[in-house]
């Protein structure tokens, strides 16, 4: 099941950018000329549509479950709690389709592992978790990565402005 669910997790992340960045392509207009569609707020919007949608099946699912609806009364909590973060959330993701639309979507999936080293920084910081050698290896393998891809996207770009 989780390998299942990790599968689902990559074609659905892969999904994303390649969409994000088919949207952000020039578009042919009946009058022949070519404008660029670079509205990132259009592909937030997409993404909370979506959202939204799974919110809806949550409810008809607590509509046909009683004991789910029993559950989600025990758990109610205030709807303002989440408001920091969904507009967190919803900013975080304007960036990011900010940023989807000036790279490479190859080297967009590859700065997005970057967020894994926020947690580890985070998680070592506030929750004062200890990592293993194996851990801390792996760590650093990410960040060689990612160097390694930043290095070279950047020389691609100084190469292609020198022509």
């Amino acid at each position: 099941m989780l390998l299942m669910l990790s599968v689902f997790m990559v074609i659905g992340g892969s999904c994303a950018t390649i969409f994000g960045k088919l949207m952000g392509q020039e578009i042919l207009m009946d009058s022949g000329e070519l404008v660029a569609f670079k509205h990132p707020l259009v592909m937030n919007l997409l993404m909370f549509l979506g959202e939204a949608l799974l919110l809806i099946v949550y409810k008809m699912m607590q509509l046909k479950d009683p004991r789910i609806a029993e559950l989600q009364s025990a758990l109610e909590m205030n709807p303002c709690w989440f408001m920091l973060p969904a507009t967190l959330d919803v900013c975080g993701s304007f960036l990011n389709f900010t940023g989807l639309l000036v790279i490479t979507a190859s080297s967009y999936q590859i700065l997005k592992m970057l967020s894994m080293v926020f947690v580890v920084l985070i998680s070592i910081l506030v929750f004062r978790r200890r990592y293993g050698l194996q851990q801390w290896i792996a760590i650093f393998l990410v960040i060689i990565g990612l160097g390694i891809v930043v290095l070279v996207s950047v020389g691609s770009q100084t190469s292609e402005d020198d022509e």
